[in-house]
C-alpha cells in the first residue's frame, strides 16, 4: 500500500473535478490510497478550509499527503507552496489555509512548488488542483522530496489569516464567530472551551454558561443530545473541543437562520 492521499477542496460533488483529481493521482502513484476529507468547504471559504484542515490532519498516519485547494486566486501569481510538518505533507495555494496548522510550529520549510517536470503538461488557468497539485502530491507519494517538486521560499513569503475569533472582553463576554455548518446543521464556533477553561481557572467548576447569537439565546451547557427533549436547542462541547449549538432531531442553523461567519458570545450567568 503506497502513501495517503487526503483531499480537502471546495469543489463539491456536482462536476468531475474531484474524479479528475483523483485520476490524476492514480495515473501517476497508482498505489496511494486517497481519503476524501471533505470537498464541501463553501467556495472561496479559506477560513472554513484552514479550520477544517486544523480539526482532522492530527488523525492520519504519517506520511499523509493533504491537498488543500480553496484557491479564490486560481491562475493569479500566488505560489503554490508545500511543506512537511509533524512527519505530514501539506500542499496549497498561498493563502492562509495553512495558517491554523502551522502556528505555534517554530522550525517550518516551505517550497515553491514551481518545478513543471512534476506538473501536467498543460496548466490551466483556472484548474491547478488537477495541473498542479494532483500530480505534485502524486509524485512525492512515489518518492519525491520537497525539495525535488518545488524552490525553498522564506517563511515570511507565507501568507497567515488571522486565528479565528476567540477572546474574553472586559465585561467577561466570550466573542467568536461561527466557523462552520456541519451537515446536520449543528452550528461550530470558533470558541474553544479549553482556552476558556484556563481562563476561568478562578471560576467554580460549573457556572451557567449563557450562548447568544443574533435573536437565539440558550441557557446551560449539555453534555450530548439525549440530555434535552427532541426539539430543544442545545449547547454542548463538540468533538474537536469547540462550542457547538445544535437541535435535538433538528437543524439549528436553519431554525434560527444563523449562518458562518456570524458573531457568537458566551458568558458565565
Amino acid at each position: 500500500m503506497g502513501k495517503i492521499i487526503a483531499l480537502l477542496t471546495d469543489y463539491g460533488l456536482k462536476n468531475n473535478f474531484v474524479g479528475v483529481m483523483k485520476g490524476v493521482i492514480k495515473s501517476i502513484s497508482n498505489d496511494s490510497e486517497i481519503i476524501d476529507i471533505t470537498h464541501s468547504i463553501i467556495p472561496q471559504n479559506i477560513k472554513q478550509g484552514a479550520f477544517v484542515l486544523m480539526n482532522s490532519f492530527q488523525f492520519f498516519p504519517e506520511g499523509t499527503i493533504f491537498v488543500c485547494v480553496v484557491d479564490p486566486e486560481v491562475g493569479s501569481n500566488r505560489l503554490a507552496i508545500g511543506t512537511f510538518l509533524n512527519g505530514k505533507y501539506f500542499l496549497a495555494p498561498n493563502n492562509g489555509i495553512l495558517s491554523y496548522v502551522i502556528k505555534g510550529i517554530k522550525v517550518k520549510n516551505f517550497y515553491s512548488l514551481e518545478n513543471t517536470e512534476y506538473h501536467l503538461k498543460s496548466i490551466s488557468s483556472t484548474f491547478h488542483g488537477r495541473d498542479i497539485f494532483a500530480p505534485v502530491a502524486a509524485h512525492i507519494a512515489n518518492g519525491k522530496k520537497l525539495e525535488e517538486v518545488g524552490k525553498k521560499i522564506p517563511t515570511s513569503d507565507v501568507v497567515i489569516i488571522p486565528n479565528p475569533q476567540c477572546f474574553l472582553d472586559v465585561q467577561g463576554v466570550w466573542h467568536g464567530e461561527v466557523i462552520e455548518i456541519d451537515i446536520f446543521g449543528n452550528i461550530i464556533t470558533s470558541l474553544s472551551f479549553d482556552t476558556i477553561i484556563k481562563e476561568a481557572k478562578s471560576s467554580p467548576q460549573t457556572p451557567i454558561w449563557v450562548f447568544e447569537s443574533g435573536n437565539l439565546k440558550i441557557k446551560g451547557l449539555s453534555n450530548t443530545f439525549s440530555d434535552v427533549k427532541i426539539g430543544e436547542p442545545l449547547i454542548y462541547i463538540g468533538s474537536s473541543g469547540f462550542i457547538e449549538v445544535g437541535i435535538r432531531e433538528g437543524n439549528a442553523a436553519k431554525s434560527y437562520n444563523i449562518d458562518i461567519g456570524q458573531n457568537v458570545y458566551f458568558y458565565k450567568e
